[in-house]
């Protein structure tokens, strides 16, 4: 904290300095212009450009502390909402044990057990920046949208996408919800483009009705863009990369946030991770994959009349697996 206090006071004080020099120099241009200027006008001047200046300067000083204020106040905000909580739980833990039938009571010992898994995953996203979830948190939408594009422009989110001739393309409401959202924004302008590199175990699998009109909903939308790409060579080319093979596939939410999925059965569980070096890592090794012809495939989809997201998603239920 001294070390910003100490920055911030060093460009005041070159911007201050910055400020008389130009006003000296710019109140003494009319003499080298022939024009006539009185010494008081001249100094007239160069106090009035400096207090411009300086203006500025207070400006753009009240600007950012007004920024930091709100920050901080935002901050406070959500600090006090956990407080609130914790202070509940512990208020009702107390009850509980005031309630106790012995020193193993077993309402006392699940909650203690419950709080030590909730404290180490708490410890993990605070020290490793990773969260690890299950199906029923992984697309709470409206949370995971905000916290990639609050703040980010041009927001890309690239994925990598498993493509099965044996399923569905959405096999649930919250990912069709969270699919219909990250399009709508796509269309709107509010993400710049959504890019995935549909992994295959081969490029026949396209003739296939469901998702060769996929691929055409990719080709005739705005801010969509597709990719193909063969599992075994994804796999080969994952682990020269680096790319931990623990993980089936990944999705990269612009710069700030990615998750990494571990498992679809029985249940959808993963990893998302703040680590911006892994989020480089990841988003060099598939913008690599994307821009080389010799590996992935671009969309062979030639429709020109717009598939709309209904007609997706209708189709997706209604044709036999």
């Amino acid at each position: 904290m001294n070390d910003k206090s100490n920055d911030e006071a060093k460009k005041q004080i070159i911007v201050l300095i910055i400020s008389l020099g130009l006003s000296i120099f710019f109140g003494f241009i009319p003499n080298w212009t022939g024009v006539e200027f009185s010494v008081a006008d001249q100094a007239l001047l160069s106090i009035s450009l400096f207090i411009s200046f300086l203006l500025l300067d207070i400006l753009w000083i009240t600007a950012a502390y007004s920024s930091k204020e709100n920050r901080e106040h935002s901050s406070w905000l959500l600090r006090n909402a956990g407080d609130h909580i914790l202070a509940n739980l512990r208020s009702n833990f107390i009850n509980i044990v005031k309630d106790a039938y012995s020193p193993k009571d077993l309402y006392v010992l699940y909650f203690l057990e419950e709080f030590e898994h909730l404290a180490e995953r708490v410890r993990g996203a605070a020290e490793k920046q990773e969260l690890r979830v299950v199906s029923s948190h992984l697309f709470v939408s409206e949370n995971l949208l905000d916290t990639t594009s609050y703040g980010e422009k041009n927001l890309v989110i690239r994925y990598v996408w498993l493509l099965s001739l044996g399923e569905r393309l959405f096999d649930d409401y919250p990912w069709r919800r969270y699919f219909e959202q990250i399009v709508t924004m796509a269309k709107q302008g509010s993400i710049k483009s959504i890019k995935v590199i549909f992994i295959v175990e081969d490029f026949s699998v396209i003739e296939n009705p469901r998702l060769k009109l996929f691929l055409d909903f990719f080709k005739t939308n705005k801010g969509l863009e597709c990719h193909l790409l063969k599992a075994d060579d994804f796999r080969n080319l994952s682990s020269q990369n680096g790319i931990s093979q623990h993980y089936v596939d990944f999705g990269i939410y612009g710069s700030r946030l990615m998750f990494r999925t571990e498992q679809y059965e029985p249940e959808t569980t993963g990893l998302f991770t703040k680590d911006s070096i892994l989020i480089r890592t990841y988003t060099t090794f598939f913008d690599i994959l994307w821009n080389t012809m010799a590996i992935t495939r671009k969309n062979p989809s030639q429709a020109t009349t717009p598939v709309s997201l209904d007609e997706l998603f209708r189709f997706d239920l209604e044709q036999p697996i």
